[in-house]
């Protein structure tokens, strides 16, 4: 298997001249010197992912590396952590659903080959580790945003800072929140619209080249009516692409499968009766020292899937709402909250699957669009102070098609 392996930047040349030590102790550090603990959560040993967001979590160094598993354990969290890797098996993977396993720990480092070091741009990765806290700074008064949760705390030297209830109407006063809801789907012609997506977005293709093929069903070009899709300029069958687009949530839009570029306007499959709440608040987070914050909240309730879902008809839950997520109230906090409206109005914040973390299949869950749900990083990744974070983000929004 190729798996991505997070770690330190300063660990990334004993890795590759001694190979891994599964003892060994992470190397970030806060300003006291203190290092980021070892948990091991699923097990001891040397952790991968499939998928390289999971694995930057872990440190800013990324390693592709071959993996050879062995005899492999196969484990779905439950909410209790597992014992170590018995010695009838030579690794564990952790999956969130019956088809991708989001964490593999392999036991012994003669398992593993260094492969190659991914280097990311340097504006995309922040290295500082804050030491776990409930509260930003000891010196002014203290407010909790979310009284339901004690680890989301504000200190503002200006009145009284704790959030209201949420309000479903937005009156003059400026501390009142600001409701945004999904746009809701029209009913359609599926089979129309799909040829309308692809009429816009592509044009008829020639290829002369009889080694040309298609990388969606691997036939060569030249064996059947091929489309230029407008921006990139790939070209495939026009059958493969109707394929696509017929098969994927909505259908006004074409993801390149070569590239991921986006033609048309990307809408997802999150539930519709949901609402993102945002409002300016007077505290701080940790970076960010000039300017107050931005506080969203997102509201879910439980309900039936659609088209478009894992299980149209069955019940999907939404646990763990409402959900809070927080943004320095600067230039760039704000471009990128009026691209997470967007993100929300076109359906892309949340989607229907398993949750990883709950171990439970039909639920609404986060999808891909990292939000800073703590105010104060305790070491999760989950907080601030994260200088490369509004960076990213609008990255991971750009990949949808949101900028």
């Amino acid at each position: 298997l190729l798996l991505f392996h997070g770690t330190a930047v300063s660990s990334l040349d004993s890795i590759l001249a001694t190979n891994f030590i599964v003892d060994a102790l992470p190397q970030q550090q806060n300003t006291h010197n203190e290092q980021r603990k070892k948990t091991m959560m699923f097990g001891r040993g040397v952790y991968f992912s499939e998928l390289p967001a999971i694995s930057l979590m872990y440190g800013n160094g990324l390693l592709l590396c071959k993996v050879m598993p062995g005899k492999c354990e196969t484990f779905k969290p439950q909410g209790v952590p597992p014992p170590d890797i018995s010695e009838e098996y030579d690794s564990r993977e952790v999956k969130a659903n019956d088809s991708q396993g989001v964490i593999h720990i392999v036991k012994r480092p003669a398992q593993i080959l260094p492969y190659c070091v991914i280097q990311l741009k340097k504006q995309s990765l922040t290295s500082q580790y804050i030491k776990p806290t409930q509260c930003a700074q000891p010196f002014n008064p203290t407010h909790c945003v979310n009284p339901s949760s004690t680890a989301n705390c504000v200190h503002s030297s200006k009145g009284t800072g704790t959030i209201p209830s949420i309000q479903q109407n937005k009156s003059s006063n400026k501390d009142d929140w600001s409701v945004v809801q999904a746009i809701q789907d029209k009913c359609y012609d599926k089979r129309a619209t799909t040829e309308k997506t692809i009429q816009n977005f592509t044009t008829h293709a020639t290829t002369t080249d009889n080694n040309q093929t298609c990388t969606i069903c691997h036939d060569p070009l030249s064996s059947a009516g091929a489309v230029s899709l407008s921006s990139c300029g790939h070209k495939f069958h026009s059958s493969c692409i109707h394929a696509v687009i017929s098969h994927q949530t909505g259908q006004q839009h074409i993801q390149c499968p070569n590239c991921q570029t986006i033609h048309g306007i990307k809408t997802g499959n999150q539930p519709t009766e949901g609402k993102m709440y945002f409002r300016k608040h007077t505290g701080q987070v940790p970076g960010y020292p000039d300017c107050g914050m931005i506080v969203i909240k997102y509201t879910m309730e439980d309900g039936v899937q659609e088209d478009g879902h894992p299980n149209p008809g069955k019940p999907f839950h939404a646990k763990g709402f409402p959900r809070t997520a927080f943004l320095p109230d600067n230039q760039k906090g704000n471009h990128v909250l009026q691209l997470l409206v967007k993100a929300f109005r076109r359906r892309l914040v949340f989607t229907v699957g398993s949750s990883l973390s709950r171990g439970e299949d039909d639920c609404v869950t986060w999808n891909g669009i990292h939000h800073k749900t703590q105010i104060q990083d305790n070491g999760n990744g989950h907080g601030f102070p994260d200088m490369g974070y509004l960076d990213r983000v609008q990255g991971e929004l750009k990949q949808k098609g949101v900028e």
